[in-house]
């Protein structure tokens, strides 16, 4: 038998490595799967809750209802990773935590379900899943490392952010509206406040504002960005530009010392300031 060559050698090494390496991922995923499990839990808080911080791995949805109690449903999956939620009120402060440990590929989420007063302010973040706020007069902050946010109907300063996802409020109203994505799309429809602020790196950028803002930054580096107002006597001091592609005003009323004043920009990408109607 002649003598195997060192790249033979190298191949069947190689190989075994391989099926090694399958073999083994093929049985980790047999116990992740043996070992998975999931359980719901319901709580009621009856004492007054002014904050709610959560700090979820997995989706959180989040809605204002008439009423005094906060009521909380958690869905805890896991398997090799162990998953644990813990509840604790500090004050008028409710604190939500959802957490995984252990293998990192193994499968694990806890996410809630919270249904609050109207008038509770709202801090979460997740590490993925979607976030969502709606029917809410107070402030809310959302922030995901992976996954969709949302607001929906909240009268009171927003505050959302992603690394991957897309963004979008709709119905708001009152306080300032500050959005951010580093790769996803961010839109903004029937909005009234004083100031929007609205960033990502790469999507499109869609603002719609029915009453006269003061300001408004709508940027994007890869994508298209619309600015929508409402028609009226007011004029704007607009700031646009574009690197690759046109801006376009559409007939809207500019003074260049007007205190109402709109900054769009892109890249890459058509950049419109228009009439919402």
């Amino acid at each position: 038998m002649s003598a195997r060559t060192p790249g033979q050698v190298l191949a069947i090494g190689g190989g075994a490595i391989v099926a090694a390496t399958l073999v083994a991922f093929g049985g980790f995923h047999v116990m992740d799967i043996a070992g998975s499990n999931s359980r719901h839990e319901h709580t009621t808080y009856t004492t007054p809750i002014r904050h709610i911080v959560v700090d979820a791995a997995g989706s959180v949805v989040i809605e204002g209802r008439p009423g005094n109690a906060v009521t909380v449903d958690s869905r805890i999956s896991e398997s090799i990773r162990h998953a644990s939620s813990r509840a604790r009120v500090d004050g008028d402060t409710l604190h939500l935590t959802g957490g995984c440990r252990g293998f990192a590929l193994g499968h694990c989420s806890v996410s809630y379900d919270i249904q609050v007063p109207s008038t509770v302010d709202i801090t979460a973040q997740t590490a993925s899943g979607k976030l969502m706020a709606s029917g809410m007069n107070a402030d809310v902050a959302l922030q995901a490392q992976s996954g969709a946010v949302a607001a929906y109907h909240v009268r009171g300063a927003v505050s959302l952010s992603t690394q991957s996802g897309r963004v979008s409020v709709d119905k708001v109203s009152g306080g300032p509206v500050k959005l951010r994505a580093q790769s996803g799309s961010i839109s903004a429809y029937d909005v009234s406040a004083p100031r929007v602020d609205a960033r990502t790196i790469s999507g499109s950028v869609s603002v719609g504002l029915n009453a006269t803002p003061t300001n408004v930054q709508a940027h994007t580096t890869s994508g298209r960005v619309t600015v929508l107002v409402p028609r009226n006597d007011e004029r704007y001091q607009l700031h646009m530009h574009t690197s690759a592609g046109r801006t376009d005003s559409e007939g809207v009323q500019t003074s260049g010392s007007s205190s109402h004043v709109i900054d769009a920009s892109t890249v890459s990408g058509r950049v419109v300031v228009d009439y919402n109607d």
